[in-house]
């Protein structure tokens, strides 16, 4: 029996908004067809034991129009699995008509919003942040499933008390916070990159410390990646039989506008070489078990070999993010090589472990 697999979809390479971090800003943008729409969602049918997870990103999934997810819709019904249908979008198009859509068919959301007010701004344009945290309101209002994410730069990585405060009297249940990534539009703006490699896990663990502390309602029920972290501590302890690793290999894919398929997160989107093959002309089981997989398999596994056997987390992050491993395979075999963040996860492991073994 095949192991339910998770997908990021690409809906669509074009966007409304050109951000200055954007890591999915590519020269060619291209729309999917909806013949690949049906082939994609009758493969991932026809792969998956149980529930599918459906991330729609893009770009902005949006641009693609109501009748694009009502054909969605449709050939899910038709095939008669059980699919989750998440939206990743910057809200700008979101208005009542499609969040009564979104809501009467399930959809979870997931938007972006950054603090301070004035850096989201300049990363994304004048009066985007008030305009996107009045469609955040209305989703909230209206019971709409939503998870906001931060995005963290050397320009608010210094901002974690006011981050916090700021998401938790949303009154949403989870947010999520991310690093920017090098890749995209952020290749033309390193001033905003994080310089020293431990900031960014000193940053999670003074998160993870106003989150655990937390007593005040309402309760903030996950912050991503602090809740697959502390998950993966938790199973370790446990000596779980399930695999307590947090990455998403094995566990996610994703595929492009044109039904390219590349491992992982759709940060692969951005390394071309590293394409596991289209699926309009393979099925999904052939390219799962292609040459081509197995050997980025292959050389991921080689650098944690190399660069990570005696770390006493190894067993819990299994080395980590792929994407990142897949870049510097063939760098100098030093830790900090390995992942310029390492120390930092390092640091959040750490800290999480000590809570759990403090019994609190």
């Amino acid at each position: 029996m095949n192991k339910s697999l998770s997908y990021a979809v690409r809906a669509t390479d074009r966007c409304n908004l050109n951000c200055r971090y954007c890591y999915a800003k590519t020269e060619k943008p291209q729309d999917m067809s909806l013949a690949t729409l049906v082939r994609i969602l009758e493969q991932m049918a026809d792969y998956n034991a149980g529930e599918t997870v459906i991330s729609w990103t893009g770009g902005e999934p949006l641009l693609m129009g109501r009748a694009f997810f009502e054909l969605v819709l449709a050939t899910q019904r038709r095939l008669g699995k059980k699919f989750t249908n998440i939206l990743q979008t910057n809200a700008i198009l979101l208005d009542k008509n499609w969040i009564e859509f979104l809501l009467a068919n399930n959809f979870q959301v997931r938007t972006s919003l950054d603090f301070p007010p004035e850096l989201h701004d300049e990363m994304r344009q004048a009066g985007n942040f008030s305009a996107t945290l009045e469609k955040i309101k209305l989703m909230v209002a209206t019971g709409l499933p939503v998870n906001v994410n931060t995005v963290i730069t050397n320009r608010n990585i210094d901002k974690v008390e006011e981050i916090y405060a700021f998401l938790k009297q949303l009154a949403i249940s989870s947010f999520s916070v991310s690093r920017m990534v090098l890749q995209g539009n952020a290749l033309i703006n390193h001033d905003l990159a994080i310089r020293e490699n431990s900031e960014f896990g000193l940053f999670l663990v003074k998160l993870f410390d106003l989150w655990i502390n937390d007593r005040n309602e309402p309760r903030i029920a996950r912050i991503t990646p602090l809740d697959k972290l502390l998950n993966a501590c938790q199973s370790y302890l446990r000596h779980d039989d399930k695999d307590p690793c947090f990455h998403c290999q094995d566990q996610l894919l994703a595929i492009g506008p044109g039904g390219e398929v590349y491992p992982s997160c759709n940060k692969f989107f951005g390394v071309p070489e590293s394409c596991l093959g289209n699926i309009t002309d393979r099925n999904l089981a052939e390219v799962l078990k292609s040459p081509e997989r197995g050997k980025f398999l292959s050389e991921v596994s080689a650098v944690t070999e190399r660069l990570c056997s005696e770390c006493e987390f190894m067993p819990i992050c299994e080395g980590g993010c792929f994407y990142i491993a897949y870049n510097i395979r063939h760098e100098a075999e030093q830790i900090t090589g390995r992942e310029q963040f390492c120390k930092g996860y390092y640091l959040i492991l750490a800290r999480i472990m000590d809570y759990l073994r403090e019994g609190k």
